[in-house]
């Protein structure tokens, strides 16, 4: 059994809904490492990235997976690019966690971000740019993931409960 489950991939998969449903469902602890980024800054991510900048954020990102990392039986929601940067990758499979990446087509990305106005790494919502990260993204989501899990028509629900079956994790 892994040590924490951490849920990976793009922006609208669906990543802090399903990962409150699957701790729920194991009596895990939950994270999402974009809200205590927020709470330990005591600002959005939107107004970290206008007042501070991406590299500000990607460094209290790297802190707060670092203290959180070191628990157990947890599941961790992460921000869209926290396993791309390598030294957080590293130090996830150094403590026997495993990687989950939930997956979507682009046409189901575009239509959940479109009218999004709370993702600064999208600034203006572009669809073109919007596509353009998703095709660099996605396949470092595939080559670090343990695995993969579609979202396309399935609930939340069903996709924690798909990861449970996955992972052998039946209660």
């Amino acid at each position: 059994m892994p040590i924490n489950i951490i849920l990976a991939g793009f922006m609208g998969v669906g990543k802090s809904t399903v990962g409150k449903i699957l701790a729920d469902r194991l009596d895990w602890v939950f994270f999402d490492t974009d809200t205590l980024i927020s709470d330990s800054a005591g600002m959005s991510i939107s107004e970290i990235f206008s007042t501070y900048g991406e590299q500000y954020f990607r460094s209290l990102e790297n802190r707060i997976i670092d203290d959180i990392i070191i628990n157990s039986n947890m599941v961790i929601a992460t921000g869209g690019g926290l396993i791309l940067d390598q030294s957080n990758f590293d130090l996830i499979k150094s403590k026997d966690s495993v990687i989950i990446v939930l997956d979507a087509p682009f046409d189901v990305i575009w239509s959940r971000l479109r009218f999004c106005d709370d993702r600064p790494i999208i600034v203006n919502n572009s669809k073109l740019q919007i596509k353009g990260l998703y095709e660099i993204r996605r396949p470092i989501y595939y080559e670090r993931a343990d695995y993969i899990v579609s979202i396309c028509s399935k609930t939340p629900y069903e996709i924690a409960k798909e990861i449970e079956c996955l992972l052998d994790l039946h209660q």
